[in-house]
């Protein structure tokens, strides 16, 4: 039985942090829609291979005002800016673009000129695989901040979370079973960010998050959340806590082990999760 109470512990943790780490994700999606993320690095990777008044030239061809996210309309005289440039250009299609329009284009060498769609679809795969290198790393950077942000911002003090579930195994188990129905109603997500998505999507999503999980969650962990009624203002309690690193290096190093389990991202928190689900499940099958 012992087993059991240290494997719900364990799930429990990986439960709570894969809950957040998708707040982390939905806020990320967030920032990125609000922000033209995708688009933007595109843009500004293109204009470095063409130039920038290269690059508006291009964006006046018709198959690009198509693909554009907001407000211009097609045959629109507002220059295209990084905030409404299309989150991704088909390989092709832009081949087509540059080779047409070549003969418009000052930046381009007479070399370049000259280059067969081909060789102007190689370019196009450098400068997209630079833009998403650089993407990825601007990402990893955002979810960073965002995980320390979430952890301090929730008091998620891994170490507190621990020694609550530990020492009272009726929690463990309660978020235990909780995780176990939520992987038995989500078998598959889809963590990727929809092209499609908008901010409403989005608020909707964080709003769905925080009333069927996080609120459940904070209902049956004390150590989650910050205590408004002990605490008259959060923000004076989050800098009086950091202001005194010595007096509290223990909920500071929760924090950061929590804001680092959040930046790995709810697919892995996810795989583990159901992996270990199916090994209590196979557990307590051979046990009756």
């Amino acid at each position: 039985m012992f087993g059991i109470e240290a494997l719900d512990v364990v799930i429990g943790m990986i439960f709570i942090y894969l809950l957040f780490s998708l707040f982390v994700s939905i806020v990320n999606e967030l920032i990125s829609t609000l922000f033209s993320m995708r688009g933007s690095t595109l843009y500004s990777a293109l204009s470095q291979f063409l130039s920038e008044t290269d690059l508006q030239s291009v964006c006046k061809d018709p198959r690009i005002q198509l693909l554009l996210k907001k407000k211009t309309t097609p045959g629109s005289s507002e220059p295209i800016t990084k905030y409404n440039f299309p989150d991704f250009i088909p390989e092709e299609q832009i081949a087509e673009i540059l080779y047409d329009n070549r003969n418009k284009l000052q930046n381009l060498s007479k070399t370049q000129l000259k280059l067969s769609k081909k060789k102007l679809l190689s370019l196009y795969d450098l400068t997209v695989s630079q833009a998403q290198r650089t993407y990825k790393k601007n990402i990893r950077i955002v979810i960073l901040i965002l995980s320390v942000v979430v952890s301090i911002g929730f008091n998620l003090d891994s170490i507190s979370v621990y020694k609550e579930l530990s020492s009272d195994t009726v929690k463990a188990a309660t978020i235990a079973n909780s995780a176990a129905q939520y992987i038995a109603l989500n078998d598959s997500l889809d963590f990727s960010a929809s092209d499609s998505a908008t901010v409403k999507k989005i608020m909707l999503e964080i709003k769905n998050l925080n009333d069927q999980q996080l609120e459940k969650l904070d209902g049956n962990l004390g150590s989650i959340g910050w205590d408004l009624k002990k605490d008259e203002v959060v923000l004076s309690s989050i800098f009086q806590t950091i202001s005194h690193p010595r007096k509290n290096s223990v909920q500071i190093i929760g924090w950061l082990i929590s804001a680092l389990a959040l930046s790995l991202g709810a697919p892995f928190w996810f795989d583990l999760l159901k992996k270990l689900v199916n090994i209590k499940n196979e557990i307590t099958k051979n046990t009756k």
